[in-house]
């Protein structure tokens, strides 16, 4: 007697309606509907369904805890792949564990980490779920991270930011305090010769500036021979380079480097043209 199995009697048209219909259940938190279509298919059509449309990235990616419990009871692998979109734009070969950290999902990482997801599964761009998650300032996702063993000085592809270095650029003092803390290097620098400090300064972040040197972060040049102090001066952060040329550990030629390229940048740009203090400066430079 010939016999014929499930997904031999499912036409591809009702298979692809079936996978069409976890996806969106995973996506919306459906989790009635995600069980209920889970247990409808055969083996061989969830394991498909499950590779193919990757429900598990979208529903960690949209903090349906509940629906990637039932995934992962179902096999879903923890380490699939996919591209998720954030503030516009396309992070590929993401891990689930990755696209939770970003919008700040804290149980679906928890639980994600539980079931033994790599904290430092990185996409495509060679960013880990800490870096993304100290990029948005998630500091409870990157307590979690770290406490659970990710790399605290991890890396992406280009420009080698590390995760300080995105908190200092953005301004989130609290996670910058706790990156520190537990290890993070002040001084590591980007293929652009950009340490942490240089971020700060970018972005204007003077509070973040002023404790990073405060605990000891170095005063290095970047490949365009400007270090910190000298950026701040080129970009007439006034504020800045005065902080930085009263600190004890700046030497005299250092303070004139500084006073004497801050008042030619006042003296040579137009937005911030003003003689009269752009010879100030000069004049305190060469007294110095």
């Amino acid at each position: 007697m010939l016999t014929c199995s499930m997904s031999e009697k499912r036409s591809k048209s009702e298979y692809t309606d079936l996978a069409a219909i976890v996806y969106e259940a995973a996506r919306d938190g459906a989790v009635v509907v995600l069980s209920n279509t889970l247990q409808r298919m055969s083996i061989s059509e969830r394991n498909t369904a499950l590779e193919t449309t990757t429900p598990v990235i979208i529903a960690a990616f949209n903090g349906n805890l509940d629906s990637v419990k039932i995934l992962l009871e179902y096999k879903a692998d923890i380490e699939a792949r996919g591209t998720v979109k954030f503030d516009g734009e396309d992070f590929e070969g993401s891990t689930p564990l990755w696209a939770a950290a970003i919008p700040g999902h804290l149980d679906v990482v928890k639980l994600l980490i539980e079931r033994g997801a790599d904290v430092d599964g990185r996409n495509v761009k060679n960013s880990t779920p800490l870096r993304a998650a100290a990029y948005h300032g998630r500091l409870g996702i990157v307590n979690c991270l770290i406490e659970n063993g990710a790399d605290v000085n991890a890396h992406n592809n280009f420009p080698h930011h590390t995760p300080l270095m995105v908190a200092c650029y953005n301004g989130h003092m609290n996670v910058v305090t706790y990156l520190i803390e537990r290890g993070a290097n002040m001084d590591l620098q980007d293929k652009k010769g950009n340490t942490a400090l240089h971020e700060a300064i970018y972005k204007d972040q003077f509070k973040i500036a002023k404790e990073l040197a405060a605990l000891g972060a170095s005063q290095l040049p970047n490949i365009q021979r400007l270090t910190p102090l000298l950026l701040a001066s080129t970009n007439c952060k006034i504020d800045q380079v005065e902080y930085f040329i009263n600190r004890p550990e700046c030497t005299k030629e250092q303070r004139i480097e500084g006073l004497e390229l801050l008042g030619a940048t006042i003296a040579n740009e137009p937005d911030v043209y003003d003689i009269e203090k752009a010879f100030s400066y000069m004049k305190r430079g060469m007294e110095e």
